[in-house]
């Protein structure tokens, strides 16, 4: 069974040829230069169990920050790195509500009510969604460098995106924060 991701993220949602790309507080970067890149030149190490679901990496290029599109079989993730200043970790409910409600996953509108929303002890913000015979998460962790700004904690690189199991087995949840918690940034 072939997956097709619709899951457009925010950063990805505002691009367009003649405006360029707008994060989710309206800055524009510019219009993109996408190019594929393989899993060797990727700025993101995965574990073991999503490199080999990987189909293909997305290198974004514009100015400001490093960002690559990670396309599994069961996911979709994103990888920003600030080459300036980073994200507050965890991110805020309503950034995370910004950057996947309303985007399909799996041909259905994303809605995560901010009580669905939880960080666990490695600052992974997630929540945990159904699909038609499939278990998902939606998740956001921060990545390289730590720093504080304006009295909370930051990073300097962010990943985020979804990924999707078929069945509904009860650990689950379990393996997949385990997963997350394996990706590393190389920058």
């Amino acid at each position: 069974m072939r997956f097709i991701f619709t899951f457009m993220m925010c950063l990805i949602m505002a691009a367009c040829a003649t405006e360029g790309i707008k994060d989710i507080n309206g800055q524009n970067y510019g219009k993109p230069v996408y190019t594929n890149i393989s899993i060797e030149k990727s700025k993101v190490t995965l574990p073991a169990k999503l490199s080999q679901t990987i189909t293909k990496i997305v290198h974004i290029g514009i100015t400001q920050k490093y960002v690559e599109e990670i396309h599994m079989e069961n996911g979709l993730s994103m990888y920003e790195y600030q080459y300036r200043g980073g994200f507050r970790i965890p991110v805020s409910d309503k950034d995370f509500q910004l950057i996947f409600n309303g985007h399909e996953v799996l041909g259905t509108p994303l809605q995560i009510p901010p009580w669905d929303l939880k960080v666990n002890k490695h600052d992974i913000k997630y929540a945990f969604f159904q699909r038609p015979y499939m278990q998902c998460i939606a998740y956001s962790k921060g990545l390289g460098e730590k720093f504080m700004s304006q009295g909370q904690w930051g990073q300097n690189a962010l990943i985020y995106g979804t990924l999707c199991e078929n069945g509904t087995k009860p650990d689950y949840p379990e393996r997949a924060l385990s997963l997350i918690k394996q990706i590393q940034s190389k920058l």
